[in-house]
């Protein structure tokens, strides 16, 4: 059932891009669902603004999933999984010392132009 729920979304993802609604269909490609009971699909996102631009489709989307999957208990639940953005604050000569170690040819970069970064 769990590639049906998939190719039934993607094919809802073709109707919005084929009506205009071009951000929508691409969020929906972006992250496919989940089937984690027999009637609960999950679609995780990563941001609330993909939660509230979800939420003004969500309705015609779970309505065209039950009507296609013969399922009219069907229940469409999201959740949010922000990203952990690791920074690191790196002093000019730390960044240089990464980028040289990464990137060989920035230190022949670096003594062609004469540069002042060691």
């Amino acid at each position: 059932m769990q590639s049906q729920v998939v190719k039934y979304w993607q094919e809802y993802a073709k109707d919005l891009e084929k009506n205009g609604k071009k951000v929508a269909a691409k969020m929906l490609e972006a992250n496919l669902p989940s089937l984690v009971e027999e009637e609960t699909i999950e679609i995780v996102f990563s941001s609330q603004a993909q939660v509230d631009s979800f939420s003004q489709i969500r309705v015609n989307l779970t309505n065209f999933l039950r009507q296609k999957l013969g399922n009219y208990f069907l229940i469409v639940k999201h959740k949010i999984e922000e990203m952990e953005l690791k920074k690191a604050h790196l002093s000019e000569i730390e960044l240089w010392k990464k980028l040289r170690n990464e990137n060989t040819s920035i230190e022949k970069l670096n003594q062609l132009f004469k540069l002042e970064i060691r």
